[in-house]
C-alpha cells in the first residue's frame, strides 16, 4: 500500500509537472497561441496577442476577433474560419490585424478544430517584417530589370554550391532564350552560342575567379 501509494503521488507530481510546462510554454511562447469557439471570440490568449496587438486581454476576449481583422480581410477570414470548423486543418493562411495604435500586422496561422468541445486551437506568427523585407526585394528587382532593359545590359548569378544558374529578364532577350524556370539545359544552351576558342577561354576564366577569388573581364562574340 505504501508503494503503491508512493508511485500514485509520484504520478500525479509527474501530471503537475507537465501541465505546468504546457502553460509555460503557451504563456510565453513568442508565437500568438489562442483557443476560439464557434462564434468567433477568444476562449483563451497568451501574452503575445497583448505585446503584438497592444489590446489588453481584457478588450481581445470581451469583443469578437472578427473586430480586429483589417477590413479588407474580413471576408476572407470568415469565410476560411467557417471552412475550417466544417472541413480541415488550415495551414499558413495569413490576414492583416489592425494594432491598437492603428498600424497594421500581417499574421500567419496555423489552425484545427477539436470536434469534441468544437473549439479552434490556433497558432499565428508575425510575418509582417517578413514581407516588408520580400517586397523591398521585389520591388528592388523590377527596378533592377527596368534599369537592365533600359540599358540593354543583362546580369547573371551562379550558385556553386547547387550548381543554380540564374538570369535576369534582360539577359534572355540578348541571347533570344526561352526564359524556364529552373532550366537545367541554360548553362549548356549559352555556351552553344559561343565559339570554341571564346568558350575555352570563358572556362579558363571561371575557375580562375573560383579557384583565387578574383573577378574576370571579357570579350566575346555569340552566334
Amino acid at each position: 500500500k505504501v508503494k503503491e501509494q508512493e508511485l500514485l503521488i509520484k504520478e500525479l507530481k509527474d501530471k503537475n509537472q507537465n501541465i505546468s510546462n504546457i502553460e509555460y510554454f503557451v504563456k510565453d511562447s513568442p508565437d500568438l497561441i489562442c483557443i476560439a469557439d464557434s462564434s468567433a471570440h477568444f476562449n483563451m490568449i497568451n501574452n503575445a496577442f497583448v505585446e503584438v496587438l497592444g489590446y489588453t486581454k481584457e478588450e481581445l476576449l470581451t469583443r469578437p476577433f472578427i473586430d480586429f481583422v483589417h477590413p479588407d480581410d474580413i471576408e476572407i477570414t470568415l469565410s476560411t474560419f467557417k471552412n475550417l470548423v466544417i472541413n480541415s486543418p488550415l495551414v499558413n493562411f495569413e490576414n492583416r490585424y489592425v494594432k491598437k495604435n492603428g498600424e497594421i500586422v500581417i499574421l500567419q496561422w496555423k489552425s484545427n478544430l477539436n470536434k469534441f468541445n468544437n473549439f479552434v486551437y490556433s497558432i499565428a506568427r508575425d510575418i509582417t517584417d517578413v514581407r516588408k523585407t520580400q517586397e523591398k526585394l521585389l520591388s528592388s528587382e523590377r527596378s533592377l530589370n527596368e534599369a537592365q532593359k533600359i540599358a540593354k545590359i543583362g546580369s547573371w548569378d551562379f550558385i556553386l554550391m547547387t550548381g543554380e544558374l540564374n538570369w535576369s529578364n534582360e539577359l534572355y532577350k540578348i541571347f533570344e532564350f526561352e526564359k524556364i524556370p529552373n532550366d537545367p539545359k541554360l548553362y549548356s544552351k549559352y555556351l552553344s552560342c559561343f565559339y570554341p576558342k571564346d568558350a575555352e577561354e570563358l572556362q579558363k576564366n571561371i575557375e580562375n575567379t573560383i579557384a583565387n577569388k578574383v573577378p574576370y573581364e571579357m570579350e566575346h562574340q555569340i552566334i
